[in-house]
C-alpha cells in the first residue's frame, strides 16, 4: 500500500490562508481506514479537534465517500480535504474512476448498509458530484461541514 499525504497550502484570499491535503488511496478494504486516521490527523494537526464535532463528522464523511469508491469504482482513488478559514468550512472530496453517479439505496431501517447518502445530505451543509467524463474520466464527490467554531477562531 502506496500512502502519501502532500500539503498544499490553498491560495491566500485573505490575511488568513486555508489549507489542503490530498492522499493517494490504493483499491484496499482498509482505504476508510486510512482516510479516517488522515482526517482526524490532519484536523488535530491544525487544531480543529475540539469541539470534536467537527472531526466526528467529517471522520464519518470520509468514512462514506471512500467506503463507496472503493464498493462501486475500480482502482485507486484520491481523498483531499481543504480548510477555508473565512467560513470556517471544511470540504472533504473523493475522486475515483467510476463515471456513475452515486445513487441513494433503498435502504430499509435495519439494514446495515446502504445508508452513505443518507448519512452525507444530514451531516454535510453541501455536497455534490463533479463529472470528469470530458476530461479523463472518473467523477469527485464532495462534502462541506461548517466548523462550529467562530471564523474568526479558526486562522490556524
Amino acid at each position: 500500500m502506496s500512502l502519501r499525504a502532500v500539503p498544499a497550502p490553498a491560495p491566500p484570499s485573505s490575511s488568513v490562508q486555508g489549507w489542503q491535503y490530498s492522499l493517494r488511496l490504493p483499491h484496499h478494504a482498509r482505504a476508510p481506514q486510512v482516510g479516517r486516521a488522515t482526517v482526524r490527523t490532519v484536523l488535530r494537526a491544525h487544531e480543529l479537534h475540539e469541539p470534536t464535532e467537527l472531526v466526528d463528522s467529517a471522520e464519518l464523511l470520509c468514512s462514506e465517500l471512500v467506503t463507496n469508491a472503493y464498493r462501486y469504482a475500480a482502482g485507486e482513488m484520491f481523498l483531499r480535504l481543504r480548510w477555508e478559514p473565512r467560513a470556517a468550512v471544511l470540504r472533504l472530496s473523493v475522486r475515483d474512476m467510476s463515471p456513475e453517479p452515486p445513487t441513494p439505496a433503498g435502504a430499509d431501517p435495519y439494514d446495515t448498509s446502504g445508508r452513505g447518502l443518507f448519512l452525507i445530505r444530514r451531516l454535510a451543509i453541501r455536497w455534490g458530484v463533479y463529472d470528469f467524463a470530458r476530461t479523463g474520466g472518473g467523477k469527485v464527490v464532495w462534502a462541506e461541514l461548517s466548523s462550529p467554531l467562530r471564523p474568526d477562531d479558526t486562522a490556524n
